[in-house]
């Protein structure tokens, strides 16, 4: 009851969370369990070190001696020594020497809290790139980053060149890269194909036009064809490429990360961007996908203008 919940969360939560909690509740079945996410395990692993380890149940055993009064339980220096070594042990083998963290712009303040956790006393490497966080606030996670480092030295070291993308790909992606996050310069590409991106505008029929283009970049590249659609999408877009072989495969947006393809059709840039706080982030990952040919279909909602060029693409 989105009410109830509301009146008990009134100091708490925000109104919208009330609502994204009360949504999240009705997915759970009638035992109150539902499917557990990646996001879960960090808050699993807040409530373990909030509450301690649950006991393990055992099974009651009947002791001759508690039909006895008047004893006491007698243990030793070392039984309670080798509990407390236990114990520790427990306790060491969840920290580190060393930590190395990848694509951690997408760790969430809990998640930095639950591997902060683990390196207290570790040495760190740190890999990330902020242009591509999904996560909705950055400046929160990089806090909740800089909570868990601590106040040890760093080093920063910044990569500026980029090996996956020819120039002319980059060009396009840059233009979103400075609408997600002003003032951010992105990497340099090395190389350069010739191949201007191709941009086209579908017509009534979505789907025919992303199947038809799909074909066309199939027959220019020889290795594989990444389509990538907003998240919602993503099941009308396996749909829609059906029986086009192998090589080409349809995502999400959101799954498009840490993936390449020879050839990427983007389809709806404002359809990407809308979905979520971080679409335009989400976005330039999208973009930054092909090594050698892009393609960006625009529907109506991009507003393309006369040579097909959305609205969030043009200077």
């Amino acid at each position: 009851d989105e009410r109830r919940l509301g009146r008990w969360a009134r100091r708490v939560l925000q109104p919208g969370e009330v609502r994204r909690l009360a949504r999240s509740l009705k997915r759970l079945g009638p035992d109150g369990r539902g499917p557990l996410s990646v996001h879960d395990v960090a808050l699993l692993d807040e409530l373990q070190t909030l509450l301690g380890t649950p006991s393990r149940p055992r099974k009651r055993e009947l002791d001759p001696l508690e039909q006895l009064t008047g004893l006491e339980e007698v243990t030793t220096f070392a039984d309670r020594s080798a509990r407390r070594r236990s114990d520790r042990a427990v306790e060491e083998r969840a920290e580190y020497a060393h930590v190395i963290v990848d694509e951690a712009q997408d760790l969430t303040p809990m998640q930095w809290r639950m591997v902060g956790r683990r390196g207290r006393h570790a040495t760190w490497t740190v890999v990330g790139d902020p242009a591509q966080s999904s996560w909705s606030d950055p400046e929160e996670a990089a806090g909740a980053r800089d909570e868990a480092l601590g106040s040890r030295p760093r080093r920063r070291f910044t990569l500026t060149v980029n090996y996956r993308n020819p120039a002319e790909v980059a060009e396009v992606a840059a233009k979103v890269l400075a609408l997600a996050m002003p003032g951010m310069e992105p990497p340099e590409a090395v190389r350069s194909t010739g191949l201007v991106p191709r941009f086209a505008v579908a017509g009534g029929d979505l789907g025919a036009a992303v199947r038809a283009e799909a074909r066309r970049l199939l027959a220019e590249v020889e290795g594989t064809v990444g389509v990538v659609v907003a998240m919602d999408r993503r099941e009308e877009a396996r749909a829609w490429l059906a029986g086009l072989g192998e090589r080409v495969v349809a995502l999400g947006s959101l799954e498009a990360k840490g993936l390449e393809y020879d050839a990427t059709l983007v389809v709806s840039p404002a359809g990407i961007a809308d979905e979520s706080p971080a679409g335009l982030r989400v976005l330039y990952v999208a973009l930054t996908r092909a090594t050698q040919r892009l393609t960006v279909l625009s529907a109506e909602r991009d507003a393309p203008d006369a040579d097909g060029v959305p609205d969030l693409l043009r200077e």
